[in-house]
């Protein structure tokens, strides 16, 4: 399976959010902000697709495979966060 390229139209769509740091044809890259709003929104039980919505990011645009992938990565940072702050570790 082929990245699929966002078009410039939805490049523009994609950078109106304030949640994204920056988009290029194959990638769009999330602040910090999206990242704790996703955080605490998947504690909160709401599924990704909604998140999504509600951050003001076309799922449609991203797509499945790019939404799944985002999810598997932020729920990996998420458990090793909470793994570290198990240990005592610092998390920042």
């Amino acid at each position: 399976m082929h990245a699929q390229f966002f078009t410039e139209a939805e490049r523009r769509r994609l950078a109106a959010s304030p949640y994204v740091a920056s988009v290029t044809e194959k990638t769009v890259r999330f602040n910090e902000a999206f990242r704790q709003r996703f955080q605490q929104m998947r504690r909160e039980g709401i599924s990704p697709r909604e998140i999504f919505l509600q951050c003001d990011i076309d799922p449609d645009i991203l797509g499945e495979t790019r939404m799944r992938g985002i999810t598997y990565a932020m729920d990996k940072q998420r458990k090793a966060a909470e793994a570290m702050a198990g240990t005592g570790v610092p998390t920042t």
